[in-house]
Formats: structure tokens, C-alpha cells, sequence
């Protein structure tokens, strides 16, 4: 885990609630677009490029790590509250980066 990742995970643990983003309002639960602008927050502080941090994201990761892991793509599109497995393969598309490194560790130059 890079360092920023590690402490951008600091500066959410010590949220006042247990929500991953807490906000001000009634219940202590942020809306969406508070949300989207935390992170948006968090991507300028800890240089993360903002087109990949945004909350649709964390739904990405989540595909990709869980196949990952568990190799049960039917069982992931009941999780992500799909129909099928079609609208789930939308979310298992991987970043310009991991293709790159796919392909260099399946290829032996």
C-alpha cells in the first residue's frame, strides 16, 4: 500500500461516527455529492489524479478484488445487485496501468 493511500485511511478513522464519511447533518451521514466533494478533497491533498477517485470507484475496486479472490462472477453480480453477469463485466475492466502490468507479467520479453 502506497503511503498516501495509508494515510488518507488515517485521516478517515478519525471520522467522530462510524461512517466511513460522516457528515454534519441530521444522523451524522453525508450526501452524496458531500461525498464526491471529500474525495474530490482527498485527491487534491494526497495527489491522487481525480478522474479515479470518485465513490464509483470504490464499486470497481470492489469487483476486481472480489474476483480476484473469490473467482465467482455470478455470485459478485448478486452482491452488486445485478441481474447478470453482463453488467458486472462492465466493472472488471482494468485501469491502463494493471493491463500493463498483466501483460508484463504474462509475457517473458
Amino acid at each position: 500500500m502506497t503511503m498516501r493511500i495509508s494515510n488518507m485511511k488515517t485521516a478517515i478513522r478519525k471520522a467522530e461516527n462510524d461512517y466511513l464519511f460522516g457528515g454534519k447533518g441530521e444522523g451524522g451521514i453525508m450526501s452524496s455529492r458531500g461525498v464526491s466533494e471529500q474525495l474530490r478533497r482527498f485527491a487534491d491533498k494526497y495527489v491522487i489524479p481525480r478522474e479515479v477517485m470518485h465513490p464509483h470507484s470504490f464499486r470497481h475496486r470492489f469487483a476486481i478484488n472480489f474476483l480476484q479472490e473469490n473467482k465467482d462472477i455470478a455470485l459478485l453480480a448478486d452482491l452488486m445487485g445485478h441481474s447478470g453477469v453482463n453488467t458486472t463485466m462492465i466493472y472488471l475492466r482494468l485501469s491502463k496501468e494493471e493491463q500493463r502490468r498483466a501483460i508484463d507479467d504474462s509475457v517473458r520479453w
